[in-house]
Order: structure tokens, then C-alpha cells, then sequence
């Protein structure tokens, strides 16, 4: 299976998580990439007003990752704007998982990202909120990651969520 990975990071915490995510479906012998888009404005709140670099392209994945961090409560304008860019979602499995300092906000930067994907075409098939202030944080990486692991795997029974 191929797996693309597109993430949005200012502090290196969705990064973090995409990079344990890529080394598992490495180590699981899926040919991986992992993107980090850059945005031209950081403080921009409209996506129309931004653009993306590198800009999503399609890459024949089997299974696409989308990651970002909670910002004012919602999904950052970049992250929205790159799938708005991905037409290619359509018919294909997603994905997602948020971070975010606060314990408030990551719910519905999750279902604006479902909504985003779904737009495209694309499934979510598997969804995580990663509180990155608690202290039980690695162990909600863990239970994200042993998801993600079941997802690559192929698992239709498992749960479709981990955190909240």
C-alpha cells in the first residue's frame, strides 16, 4: 500500500505525530511520504488569501493522512486550503488527526476536515485528537498510533476514534 502523509505544523507537535505515523507504515513495508505544506501567512484566517507550499499533488495513495493543529478552535485556514486542493481524495481512504494545547477546539477541527474531505470525495476512515498539554499525552499518541497500525492493517472492526 502507498501512504501519503500532508501535515501542517507550526510548533513541530503535528509533525511529531506524522513522523511516528510514517515510521510505522514504513516499518509495515507501505511506501510512505510525509509533506509538511508551509503557508505564505501564518496569521491568515481566510484560506482564499493563502497559498500553500508545496501545493497537494496527486500521488496515487492508497491512504492519505491529514494532520494539523487546533487554531482558535477550528482547523487552520492552511491545512483547509490544501484540501481544498485535493480533488484526488475522491473515492480514497483519510486519516485525520488534530493536536491541540488546549483541551477544547479539537472535535470540531476534526468535523470541519470530515466536511473538507468529504467535499473531495475522500472516506475518513479513522480520526485522533492528540491533547498536547495532558499528561497522558504519549499514551494518546500510542492509542492513535496502535489505530493507525489497525487501519493499515485493514481493520474494519476497530473503533473510528481515538481522543476527544
Amino acid at each position: 500500500m502507498s501512504v501519503e502523509i500532508l501535515v501542517h505544523s507550526q510548533t513541530g507537535h503535528c509533525l511529531s505525530v506524522a513522523e511516528i505515523l510514517a515510521g510505522l507504515a514504513r516499518s509495515a513495508g507501505h511506501r510512505t511520504s510525509l509533506t509538511r505544506i508551509i503557508p505564505s501567512d501564518e496569521k491568515e484566517t481566510d484560506p482564499a488569501k493563502l497559498s500553500i507550499t508545496p501545493v497537494p499533488q496527486d500521488a496515487g495513495a492508497d491512504l492519505y493522512v491529514i494532520g494539523a493543529p487546533v487554531h482558535g478552535f477550528s482547523a487552520t485556514p492552511a491545512i483547509r486550503k490544501a484540501v481544498a486542493q485535493m480533488p484526488f481524495l475522491d473515492g480514497k481512504r483519510v486519516v485525520l488527526f488534530a493536536t491541540e494545547f488546549l483541551p477544547i477546539g479539537g472535535t470540531h477541527t476534526l468535523k470541519q476536515l470530515e466536511q473538507d474531505v468529504a467535499d473531495q470525495g475522500g472516506q475518513v476512515v479513522a480520526t485522533g485528537i492528540i491533547h498536547w498539554e495532558r499528561k497522558d499525552r504519549e499514551e494518546q499518541i500510542e492509542a492513535f498510533s496502535r489505530r493507525f497500525s489497525q487501519v493499515l492493517q485493514g481493520d474494519p472492526d476497530s473503533e473510528p476514534e481515538v481522543g476527544g
